[in-house]
């Protein structure tokens, strides 16, 4: 099955490479999400009331473990502060 990353690294593959460094970041934040999800049903928490607690609606959380969809960045993080992870985005320094 491929991975989040793997997908965007095919879709985006003739883009402009710090373009592509980009998507796949976001790709590893989906796998991190969907990682969390997961380990949060293996404790018992459903889908339902991960949606509840995040406000992200239980279809797009479905498919999002799927790889059904693509997620924006409001619902990332409204997922990751109902899954209690932290994301920190550094700038890197521009190179001139």
């Amino acid at each position: 099955m491929k991975t989040p990353a793997d997908r965007i690294a095919e879709r985006y593959q003739d883009s402009d490479p710090a373009r592509l460094v980009n998507f796949l970041a976001m790709g590893s934040l989906i796998e991190e999400v969907v990682s969390a999800i997961r380990a949060a049903e293996a404790k018992g928490i459903t889908r339902y009331r991960l949606s509840k607690d995040s406000g992200v609606d239980q279809a797009v959380i479905s498919r999002l473990v799927s790889g059904e969809t693509r997620v924006n960045v409001e619902n990332l993080e409204k997922l990751c502060e109902a899954l209690g992870l932290q994301v920190t985005v550094k700038r890197k320094p521009r190179k001139r």
